[in-house]
């Protein structure tokens, strides 16, 4: 009798133990999801930001006539904080003979980035 006691607590305490290692497993892959969940929340934000910097850089050259001349001491055309939390910064990558611009835009944590080309046609 005793031993069918002790195989009877020895099953519960197996069974018990991969319930619990099967909970955990689960609450690890939700946590998981969640944070990726929130990450691509604030990624349309940076999204937007970085579209932002684009559109405000093409409007100041086409608009303005402003042609952009990059140096090693200011990099970059513009860089704004918008509405809210976000924030972008346009770079000139190059300017010859197309112009390349890189925005970055930031939302909280998250920053996402664009790249154009500007054909030398278009100038």
């Amino acid at each position: 009798m005793k031993s069918r006691g002790a195989v009877a607590l020895l099953l519960t305490i197996l069974i018990l133990s991969a319930i619990l290692a099967i909970s955990m497993v689960v609450a690890a892959i939700t946590l998981t999801e969640m944070k990726m969940s929130e990450s691509a929340r604030q990624s349309t934000p940076g999204y937007f930001a970085a579209e932002s910097g684009i559109e405000k850089a093409l409007y100041y050259i086409r608009i303005l006539g402003d042609r952009p001349s990059p140096t090693l001491e200011s990099p970059y055309l513009i860089g704004s904080v918008l509405a809210g939390k976000g924030s972008y910064e346009v770079y000139i990558v190059e300017t010859s003979p197309d112009l390349i611009m890189k925005s970055i835009g930031g939302y909280l944590d998250v920053r996402r980035a664009l790249e154009i080309t500007f054909y030398a046609a278009g100038w």
